[in-house]
């Protein structure tokens, strides 16, 4: 005969999200990359103290050591060598500093038409004076 009261038969407890590894077991390490949250950047542990950093922070904000996940934040290029080529293009090739940096298109488009006949190569030089020229990646030069 059925009973609405409580059962005799003992059910299996739900098991736990985490369950600890059984004893004398090895503990698991955690895994390089956490998956992120929906528009997260993903996290990444610290190579020197183990905190959780989002994987493109530059710095650890626990022990300020580089994070070598982040991104760079300076082009390998530098300023004075691309101002030099830059001045150069006004008495030989225009365009050179481009080359450099890696911008191809642009770099041939002002061989062609000789820097839109200096006035381009003048704003480049400018440009990379004050700081404002970036590669193609669109990082700024290093000083």
């Amino acid at each position: 005969m059925p009973s609405n009261g409580p059962s005799d038969v003992a059910t299996p407890a739900a098991p736990s999200a985490v369950t600890p590894p059984p004893s004398g077991a090895a503990p698991v390490a955690p895994s390089a990359v956490t998956p992120p949250l929906p528009g997260a950047a993903p996290l990444v542990h610290c190579v020197t103290c183990g905190y959780r950093i989002a994987a493109n922070a530059p710095t650890c904000p626990q022990c300020g050591a580089p994070n070598p996940l982040a991104a760079p934040t300076s082009s390998t290029r530098t300023k004075g060598v691309a101002a030099l080529l830059c001045i150069l293009g006004f008495v030989l090739v225009a365009g050179m500093h481009r080359f450099y940096v890696g911008k191809i298109g642009t770099g041939v488009l002002m061989l062609v038409t000789l820097g839109a006949l200096g006035v381009w190569t003048l704003i480049d030089f400018i440009l990379i004076l004050v700081g404002e020229f970036n590669d193609r990646d669109g990082l700024p030069l290093k000083p």
